[in-house]
């Protein structure tokens, strides 16, 4: 998965660049040297939004809500080949059992108080926040056209 997320990004990146540079001989106050990047950018999302009605909710999510059954028939159907009987399907059942039973149906995923309750997750949040704005900070790849080096 890593391998793939990292050839996407890649394939993204050159093609951009090589995108934007083919845009830079546009003269200057042409709107589709900025217009078709941005609009190109739409396209993988909306890809990926046409198929998210299609994947199924999580069997974790389904035994959180009570609905035993449900989270069942899901780990059957994509874990257990068909098979009601799989001794995974039992395992990752009875897993998911002890979970609840150790957490609770009650939690919420996004209790994001963990992140603020003592100095040192305080910090560590704070690092978190920082690394990610400044890293926005930084030229973007595709911005190397424009640059005095080339």
């Amino acid at each position: 998965m890593t391998g793939l997320y990292q050839a996407c990004f890649f394939t993204g990146t050159i093609s951009t660049t090589w995108l934007e540079f083919g845009l830079s001989y546009l003269p200057a106050d042409s709107e589709i040297a900025w217009r078709l990047p941005l609009a190109l950018q739409t396209v993988p999302s909306l890809i990926l939004l046409s198929g998210v009605y299609f994947i199924p909710e999580t069997p974790r999510w389904w035994y959180g809500q009570g609905n035993v059954e449900k989270a069942r028939e899901v780990l059957i159907k994509y874990h257990g080949d068909g098979n009601p009987d799989s001794a995974i399907v039992a395992l990752e059942l009875e897993e998911m059992s002890a979970v609840v039973s150790v957490n609770g149906a009650h939690s919420r995923w996004w209790d994001i108080r963990d992140l603020f309750n003592s100095r040192a997750n305080r910090y560590r949040s704070f690092l978190i926040i920082a690394f990610a704005l400044f890293s926005e900070l930084d030229l973007p790849p595709t911005r190397y056209t424009q640059s005095s080096l080339i």
